[in-house]
Parts: C-alpha cells; structure tokens; sequence
C-alpha cells in the first residue's frame, strides 16, 4: 500500500489525449475517459484564454484539501473493489481514499465511475473488438419464429458513421490551388 501513496506524493495526474490507441504501458496504468469526435452540428464551448489564471481559487482549494488530508490519505487502508486486472484496481485506490474522505455521496459516485469503466465485458469476437470503441454491440436479430442469430443492426451504426464518416464543408482540407503558371484538368 505505501507504494501507491508515495506515487502520489512524488508523481502528479497526468492528462494525455491522442488520436487511437496507447501503448500497452502506458495504457495499463492509467484511467481512461473516452473522447469522441463532434457530430457536424454539435458546437463546443471554446475555453477563454485567461482560462488558467480563472482557476486559481479552485487550484488552491485543491492544494489545500490535499495537504489537509495527507495524512489520513497515506494511512488509510481502503482499497477499490476487486473488478479487474490489479493495475486498474491500483490506479482507482487513491480515488477511493480521497471520496471516502470527501463523503457525502462520492464514494458511491466513484464506485459508479468504476465499474462502468472497468467492468469485465465478454471476450471479443474480431468485430465485436473493433466496433466496441464505437459503441456499437451485437444483438439478437429476429429473423422467424425459430430463427435468431446474433448480429448488428444497421440503425447501431448510425452515430459512428454520422460522427465519422460524414464529411461536411467545414472538415474539409483547403481547396486544391492550380500550380502557378500551370492548368490542372480536373479528375
């Protein structure tokens, strides 16, 4: 246990964010909250660029809560639930400690965060595999009375191939140019 709370005393969350996947390393020891590309109509609030010095009374308050609660941080025993594999069930711990500390309703918002990132789905079929990160799940198809095979419906695929595979004037690269001096015929 004293291993996980030194990482937390000498190392600092890390935030990175990158397009497909991490390494095996890097992403079995880390939390991983899902980002998705926006719809072609879905608008996104731009952060201010003063956005950093904004938050310095909620930095402080964070600085503060943590310095007040080390002690009781490194000294408690609570662990989160065995669910998974060990490095996730580690990286989850100090969450556990600090919403157990915090009250109110955060250990059962952390116990809810942990087992919809971590619960054990069945393992993958190859397609199953590869649709999962797009939400898209099998399911039983109605063919006849007596006939239901497993398989997709065209209608789960809608908000994958909306997000994307649409291709709208605003995603598009510049325009191609003509070469100066040079007339292109077009393809």
């Amino acid at each position: 246990m004293a291993s996980s709370w030194s990482s937390l005393a000498y190392g600092a969350p890390q935030v990175i964010s990158g397009i497909g996947e991490q390494r095996d390393t890097l992403h079995d020891r880390s939390i991983h909250i899902e980002m998705r590309r926006k719809l072609p109509g879905e608008k996104s609030r731009k952060l201010p660029a003063e956005y950093y010095e904004q938050q310095v009374a909620i930095r402080r308050r964070c600085l503060r809560w943590a310095e007040d609660n080390a002690p009781r941080l490194k000294n408690t025993s609570l662990q989160a639930p065995a669910c998974c594999n060990d490095r996730a069930q580690d990286n989850w711990t100090p969450l556990f400690a600090m919403a157990a500390i915090a009250g109110d309703d955060w250990p059962e918002k952390i116990s809810s965060a942990y087992l919809t990132f971590n619960a054990s789905a069945e393992h993958d079929t190859d397609n199953a595999g590869v649709l999962k990160p797009y939400h898209i799940t099998p399911g039983t198809i109605r063919m006849s009375d007596h006939y239901t095979p497993k398989g997709y419906k065209l209608s789960s695929f809608n908000d994958a191939f909306t997000r994307y595979l649409s291709i709208s004037p605003q995603q598009t690269a510049t325009s191609p140019q003509p070469i100066q001096g040079k007339v292109c015929s077009p393809i």
